[in-house]
């Protein structure tokens, strides 16, 4: 938790120099793609499937909300965790948290939609699926001078390692891309390692004009990209 410089006293058990304000403390949350991965893990490692689905809802739930806000984070945390019987909804906090005065932070930055799309299409997923803990790499791409993340982000943007886990992660929780178990008669045993989860691009059913539903990439459908920002070339 941080909070402004000298609030408490030299002693212990001092009393605090001023009224601690509304908004004054902070906390921040720091997740990287493998750390979000051993969570995931761990969900498929439940033994039965319908503990494995419930906890990986709930995962993935979670995190969306930290990540891809929909809605204050005050009322976000109240309606998850009070009792469903006695919950009222309590309107936003007026500014006291991150969302609400808008002060949270992107967590990759704005990035080229067409770019990204190409990337994921021609260069990541051209062979289906890739390991779920090399995509970071593969968008940091070393191998040819950071092409393709000066590609998503611009030539002249400075790109830290944060802004491309978060984006691996925006990618996911978005449901633009798939995680899963490479062999699926891993869920629900304790042999899951990391290299074991894949990623892949994801798919959706959506109506046709005729009346005959058809399936698509989900990096096609525009609505799924509304939690991400987009830069002009």
């Amino acid at each position: 938790m941080d909070g402004p410089a000298g609030q408490r006293g030299a002693g212990a058990g001092a009393e605090y120099e001023r009224a601690r304000q509304p908004g004054e403390n902070s906390y921040h949350m720091y997740i990287n793609v493998p750390t979000f991965l051993s969570m995931w893990i761990r969900t498929q490692r439940q033994p039965t499937k319908e503990l494995r689905s419930r906890h990986q809802s709930q995962l993935i739930d979670q995190l969306t909300a930290f990540i891809c806000p929909a809605q204050c984070y005050h009322s976000a945390i109240e309606e998850q965790f009070e009792n469903p019987a006695t919950y009222s909804n309590r309107g936003s906090c007026g500014g006291m948290c991150s969302y609400c005065n808008q002060t949270n932070g992107d967590c990759c930055g704005p990035v080229s939609k067409e770019r990204l799309i190409g990337a994921l299409n021609a260069n990541i997923f051209s062979r289906a699926s890739v390991r779920a803990d090399q995509l970071v790499s593969f968008i940091t791409d070393k191998v040819n001078k950071n092409r393709l993340s000066k590609s998503i982000w611009g030539a002249s943007a400075k790109v830290p390692a944060g802004k491309i886990h978060g984006l691996v992660l925006k990618l996911i929780l978005s449901n633009l891309i798939d995680l899963r178990l490479a062999t699926s008669d891993l869920a629900g045993t304790d042999k899951i390692k990391m290299k074991d989860v894949v990623v892949s691009l994801s798919k959706v059913t959506l109506p046709g004009g005729d009346g005959v539903s058809y399936d698509d990439l989900a990096i096609n459908v525009p609505e799924m990209w509304k939690h991400f920002k987009f830069i002009e070339h």
